[in-house]
């Protein structure tokens, strides 16, 4: 089986013709239905997380969204020395891919890092005992994160990389010195697009529907410092942008964020 999985991740790497790729990364799925051992799986996995890194889009995409489905889809089945190897070494080789400034593959960096982010969320139970991953895996990750927003050309995707924080979040495990580092980085971002972004950015409306989407998750562990840094937030994406008299809209969502609470 292990000389069957290797073949067709030999497909997947291939670059003769792109079909040939996506349709081995396919063949995964009836891989995992009779993958046995720990070995099986984290060979799976190993074979898979490189291609995070391939220069064509489409391969990329399809290996960030066959890796984490079959993570997810087959937690159950998982042994605790898979999610060690998962946790200890796939996810932080595949955010140290992520730091590449490669404007071809910011959709795949994108989807990767908000994967990455619910992926922990979700099955947190399984990895919580990783001694990386509760705290020092979400710090760089998150650092790499804001560098990406930072870099990234596209402004459809850096729209979408809000959605990263929104995961961040909706994880209630998350320590409270990883959700103050959280608040760090979007003070950061905040200074970074009030200097580089005009007032009618929609950047700001997608950073108002983080604070829509964001503080009301919190509520269940809020805090009076996590509540001044959400209002330190609003009040600047409101009152340090020049709209000639009118609203902006982070002014909106961010009331009905409040009234949320």
């Amino acid at each position: 089986q292990s000389q069957i999985i290797n073949l067709i991740m030999e497909f997947a790497s291939q670059n003769a013709d792109i079909n040939v790729s996506l349709s081995a990364l396919g063949l995964l799925w009836n891989l995992a239905s009779i993958a046995k051992t720990p070995e099986m799986w984290k060979l799976i996995f190993s074979k898979t997380a490189p291609l995070i890194a391939d220069a064509r889009n489409d391969v990329s995409i399809c290996a960030v969204n066959t890796f984490f489905s079959l993570i997810i889809s087959n937690a159950e089945l998982l042994t605790e020395d898979v999610f060690q190897y998962l946790a200890s070494d796939l996810f932080a080789s595949i955010v140290d891919s992520l730091v590449e400034e490669r404007e071809s593959s910011e959709a795949t960096q994108q989807l990767a890092f908000h994967e990455l982010a619910h992926c922990g969320r979700t099955l947190w139970s399984k990895f919580k005992e990783v001694e990386m991953f509760p705290d020092l895996f979400w710090r760089k990750m998150i650092s790499e994160h804001e560098k990406f927003i930072y870099r990234c050309k596209k402004r459809e995707i850096v729209l979408s990389s809000f959605l990263f924080y929104e995961e961040l979040f909706m994880n209630h495990e998350l320590s409270p010195q990883i959700i103050t580092f959280t608040f760090d980085s979007l003070d950061r971002i905040v200074d970074f697009l009030l200097s580089h972004e005009s007032a009618n950015s929609p950047v700001f409306g997608s950073f108002g529907r983080l604070i829509r989407n964001g503080m009301p998750e919190q509520k269940s562990m809020m805090t009076v410092d996590f509540l001044k840094r959400w209002i330190k937030i609003s009040e600047r994406l409101i009152f340090e942008l020049d709209r000639d008299g009118f609203l902006p809209p982070t002014a909106h969502k961010s009331l009905d964020a409040f009234l949320l609470l």
